[in-house]
C-alpha cells in the first residue's frame, strides 16, 4: 500500500463527506490528502490539487471562514485557468466563491471584481432566470449598495428580485431589506 492510494482514499473520503455538507470531515480529509498529491506531484494529476484546494475553499467559505476560503480559492483558479478554457463555468464558480468570500469580508471592490467575472460565465451555461444568476445580481446589488452607488445597486437588485421570488430565495436573501 502506497502513499497515492493513501492519498487517494482521504480524497474520496473528502469528495463524500463534501456531498454529504459535512466540512469539517472534508476539510480533515483533504487537508491528509494534499501533502501526499504535492509529494508525488507526477502521480496526483493537477486538476486534482485544484479540486482539492477548491472544495477546501467551498467548505471554509461556508463555515464562514472567508479568508482561509479566499486563500485556497485564489490556489486552486491558477491550476483551472491552465487546465480549463477561460470561460469554464468551474472558473465561473472560483469567481463567485471568491466573491462571496470577499463580500463576507466587506471587501465590495473585490467582490464586485469576481462577481463580475462570475456573471458572463454563468450567463453562457445557465438559462437568464436559473438561481445561480439570481445570486450573483443580488450580491452585486448589495455590493455596489455598501458602496453607496444608488445606481448600480438598484440595477443589479432588481434583476435579482423576479429570479429570487421565481426560487422562494426571497426570505434567505433579505429582500425585505431592499
Amino acid at each position: 500500500f502506497d502513499d497515492i492510494n493513501l492519498g487517494n482514499i482521504y480524497n474520496n473520503l473528502g469528495i463524500s463527506y463534501y456531498n454529504q455538507n459535512n466540512y469539517e470531515k472534508v476539510i480533515k480529509y483533504y487537508e491528509l490528502a494534499l501533502p501526499i498529491y504535492k509529494k508525488h506531484y507526477e502521480l496526483a494529476l493537477p486538476i486534482n490539487i485544484g479540486d482539492i484546494y477548491n472544495n477546501l475553499g467551498i467548505s471554509y467559505k461556508n463555515q464562514k471562514n472567508n479568508e482561509k476560503a479566499i486563500q485556497y480559492l485564489e490556489l486552486a483558479l491558477p491550476i483551472f485557468k491552465k487546465h480549463f478554457e477561460q470561460d469554464n463555468i468551474n472558473i465561473g464558480h472560483i469567481y463567485n466563491n471568491l466573491g462571496t468570500s470577499y463580500y463576507n469580508q466587506n471587501n465590495n471592490e473585490k467582490a464586485i471584481q469576481y462577481d463580475e467575472l462570475a456573471l458572463p460565465i454563468f450567463k453562457k451555461y445557465f438559462e437568464p432566470e436559473d438561481i445561480n444568476i439570481g445570486h450573483i445580481y443580488y450580491n452585486l446589488g448589495f455590493s455596489y449598495y455598501n458602496q453607496k452607488n444608488n445606481e448600480k445597486a438598484i440595477q443589479y437588485l432588481e434583476l435579482s428580485l423576479p429570479i429570487l421570488k421565481k426560487h422562494k430565495q426571497t426570505q434567505t436573501h433579505n429582500i425585505n431589506y431592499v
